[in-house]
């Protein structure tokens, strides 16, 4: 059984799969206590235990993300395994806060790293890709986190107001990295 908050069908609307069909598993808890939580679309806390016979049932598309809150408070192994067994592709976004084991690793097929935290407080400690929500925080050390190959800084959105122009001018002090702008693609097309 999972705690889950929410399962919904859309598009990926960020970072490397963007556009792709998408059945989405929220899972219900989060252990950050962040300076953008009160930024956060969803209750995180509230949800209901389901089991994975369930959670298999509503899936609609081949890739599925499992997402939270942080999803890596509970066990999803097995639900991963099964996953992949029905040939679906496994998507996990974590806040980076707990480690992937290698026997799950081994079971996603993109794991994206979404940090509300300092690097000095995570624990992923391998990732497909980072994306930033840029509040103003140093992104810079975030770009070698996780041996990411993929780096993407993404605008605060807030009451249908973007502050792009701010992640833009963070973009030009990393020039020479390899950021790049994400934006939920989903919200401008009026998804979920």
């Amino acid at each position: 059984m999972l705690k889950v908050n929410d399962i919904f069908h859309s598009i990926q609307g960020e970072g490397v799969f963007a556009g792709q069909l998408t059945t989405f598993i929220r899972l219900s808890g989060c252990n950050v206590k962040c300076n953008i939580k009160k930024f956060c679309d969803t209750d995180y806390n509230s949800g209901e235990l389901l089991s994975e016979d369930y959670i298999l049932s509503k899936i609609k598309h081949r890739i599925v993300c499992i997402t939270g809150g942080e999803p890596l408070e509970q066990d999803i192994e097995k639900l991963c395994y099964t996953l992949r067994a029905n040939g679906h592709q496994v998507h996990l976004q974590t806040s980076g806060t707990i480690d992937i084991s290698k026997d799950l690793y081994a079971l996603t097929n993109h794991v994206v790293c979404s940090p509300k935290l300092p690097v000095s407080k995570l624990r992923l400690h391998r990732c497909d890709e980072i994306k930033v929500v840029y509040i103003g925080q140093d992104i810079n050390q975030y770009y070698k986190y996780g041996d990411a190959n993929n780096h993407y800084i993404q605008p605060l959105e807030k009451e249908g107001s973007y502050n792009t122009n701010e992640v833009l001018v963070e973009m030009e002090k990393h020039i020479n990295n390899k950021w790049v702008l994400s934006v939920q693609t989903h919200k401008l097309l009026g998804l979920r």
